[in-house]
């Protein structure tokens, strides 16, 4: 009986911890993109700013770097809203599933 319970216990429990392996697989693949992306920006920012010769080329540079981080942050905007259409198209599949089987 105590094996039983402790079964019913963990089953879910290891079902759930499955299910979250892809989703922190591709999350972290996510955020390490993002990270490199970061690098990338402040490595090319700070190249620009060791070939600067004045305050004019450095003003150049930081507007360059700040460029390039708002087309990132609009690429990850636009990114997020297509998986947000893809959750809401699941769920209502879901639902369309569901009342059907209700029928």
């Amino acid at each position: 009986m105590k094996a039983l319970l402790v079964l019913s216990v963990l089953l879910p429990v290891s079902v759930h911890a499955a299910d979250a392996e892809p989703k922190f697989a591709e999350q972290k693949k996510r955020v390490l993109e993002h990270i490199t992306a970061q690098m990338g920006t402040l490595e090319n920012t700070k190249k620009c700013v060791e070939a600067a010769a004045d305050q004019e080329s450095i003003k150049k540079c930081h507007e360059s770097a700040k460029a390039e981080r708002m087309k990132f942050e609009a690429e990850r905007k636009k990114e997020r809203g297509q998986q947000i259409d893809d959750q809401i198209k699941k769920l209502e599949e879901k639902k369309k599933s569901l009342e059907e089987k209700k029928k």
